[in-house]
């Protein structure tokens, strides 16, 4: 049994000394932010605590890239939870990450990441329609594999997901605009 309780939708934890980045969902070995790994590492041994944590599958690529790292510490491995449950998750991290491994793939996640308003880290080689999303929606950035991401955590603070743009992506409002195509 799992002693650890999952928070209630909006809770805080005011207690904490560390922030939280979060992936949910399944992240796959071709998905490794490794350059990303490379800078928590970096900035955590310079006394910022940032905690890494996984709700779902991961990759054993990715396990071992943060093991190697000397992250083991640092990473949460969740598993998969309830979606009320995952929800709550959500509101209650820091910095919430996506990596899509296609170029023209935006992966659900994202919109529901977008619906809690925390800042967002995405990955993905030339995938210009997330990366049009987090500017248009001034929620987050996206950047390559290669690189590290610095800049979104630097600049976080200045994030506040617009939820005027985001309305569109609602799926009444896109049933609603089927629904005037269509007659």
């Amino acid at each position: 049994m799992n002693a650890k309780r999952t928070p209630k939708l909006g809770e805080e934890n005011l207690k904490r000394d560390e922030e939280i980045l979060l992936h949910a969902g399944n992240i796959f070995d071709y998905q490794n932010p490794l350059e990303l790994w490379k800078y928590i590492k970096r900035v955590t041994e310079s006394k910022r605590k940032i905690k890494i944590k996984f709700i779902g599958t991961v990759a054993p690529a990715i396990k071992n890239s943060l093991n190697d790292l000397g992250l083991s510490n640092q990473v949460e491995y969740v598993g998969f939870l309830s979606y009320s449950e995952m929800i709550a998750e959500l509101y209650n991290a820091d910095y919430l990450m996506v990596c899509a491994s296609e170029p023209r793939h935006v992966p659900g996640k994202l919109f529901e990441y977008l619906r809690t308003r925390k800042p967002i880290i995405a990955f993905g080689d030339g995938n210009a329609e997330i990366k049009q999303i987090l500017t248009d929606a001034n929620a987050g950035m996206l950047f390559n594999y290669s690189q590290d991401g610095h800049e979104f955590f630097e600049t976080a603070s200045k994030f506040s997901t617009d939820l005027s743009y985001i309305k569109q992506f609602d799926r009444r409002e896109i049933a609603h605009q089927l629904a005037t195509i269509m007659n």
